[in-house]
């Protein structure tokens, strides 16, 4: 898919797309491409894809959080609040589409946020 060794986001968005054939997951693939575009400079290198999966797949388990961490950090402000979460967990009900079972309601994503910070931070509305 990618000669060139480099990836550009649309193209990583149509790759990731042929994953999961049943949902859009464009926003999601939007959210991970960011996520392994370490240079910020709107590609992915076989060498950035490779780092980041080396960190998911045989990390510490501090280097799992940290990547996970900047993942849902989406304005990378070194916090991750209610409305990020939701952003991230819309997406990725998005892109499982019909898949899952039993059909979601449109408001799932809110309140599996909502749950995760009630019992997480006590009713803050971020996470540091």
């Amino acid at each position: 898919e990618c000669p060139s060794g480099v990836v550009d986001e649309e193209t990583f968005k149509l790759i990731y797309s042929q994953f999961f054939p049943q949902g859009d997951s464009s926003t999601y693939a939007h959210f991970l491409f960011e996520a392994f575009d370490t240079h910020k400079n709107g590609s992915v290198s076989f060498e950035d894809l490779v780092t980041g999966l080396s960190i998911i797949l045989r990390g510490s388990v501090t280097e799992k959080l940290n990547w996970a961490f900047n993942l849902y950090d989406l304005n990378k402000d070194g916090f991750i609040t209610k409305e990020e979460m939701t952003d991230i967990m819309s997406s990725i009900y998005d892109m499982m589409g019909t898949c899952t079972y039993p059909c979601m309601q449109n408001d799932a994503p809110k309140e599996h946020v909502d749950n995760f910070f009630q019992v997480t931070t006590n009713h803050r509305s971020r996470i540091r």
